[in-house]
C-alpha cells in the first residue's frame, strides 16, 4: 500500500508530468479526495461518540436500568413501582432523545462545514483567476 508521501512524490515529480499538470491534479483531484477521506473519518467518530443507532434501539429503556421488581407487593405499592418505572423510562427517553438530536445536529453541521470547505478550496483558484482577468481587462464597468 502506498503512503501519502510516496503518492505525493509520485504525483508531483517533474519527470512524470509537467509541474502545472501536477499542481492541477493535486489541487483538484488529490486534495478533494483527502478532504472526503477526512470527512468520512470525522462522521464515523461522531457516530461512534453519540452511538445513535444504539440510542434508537434503547430509546424507551429505563434510565440507567433503574427498574424496580414488583414481586409480592400490595396494590398500592405496585402502583407506586409502576409509576417509578414509567418515570425512569420517561427520563431515559428524554435524555436519549436529546443525545440523538445533538448527534444528528453534529453530523449535519459537519457535513455543511466540510461541503463549504471543499467548495472553497476547489473554487478559490478559479475565482482568483477570474478576478485577475477582470482587473487586467479594465475592471468591472
Amino acid at each position: 500500500m502506498t503512503t501519502v508521501r510516496s503518492f505525493l512524490e509520485g504525483t508531483l515529480s517533474a519527470k512524470n508530468r509537467p509541474i502545472f499538470l501536477a499542481v492541477v491534479f493535486w489541487w483538484f483531484v488529490f486534495k478533494p479526495k483527502q478532504f472526503l477521506y477526512i470527512y468520512l473519518k470525522v462522521i464515523k467518530k461522531i457516530r461512534q461518540f453519540f452511538s445513535i443507532s444504539l440510542l434508537f434501539r434503547t430509546l424507551f429503556a429505563p434510565w440507567k436500568r433503574d427498574e424496580i421488581n414488583m414481586g409480592n407487593l400490595s396494590l398500592q405499592d405496585r402502583l407506586r413501582v409502576l409509576v417509578m418505572n414509567l418515570i425512569s423510562r420517561l427520563v431515559g427517553a428524554i435524555v436519549r432523545g436529546g443525545t440523538i438530536v445533538v448527534g444528528i445536529i453534529s453530523i449535519i453541521s459537519t457535513t455543511i462545514g466540510f461541503t463549504f470547505a471543499i467548495l472553497a478550496f476547489v473554487l478559490l483558484p478559479i475565482l482568483s483567476l477570474l478576478l485577475l482577468m477582470t482587473a487586467f481587462s479594465g475592471g468591472i464597468s
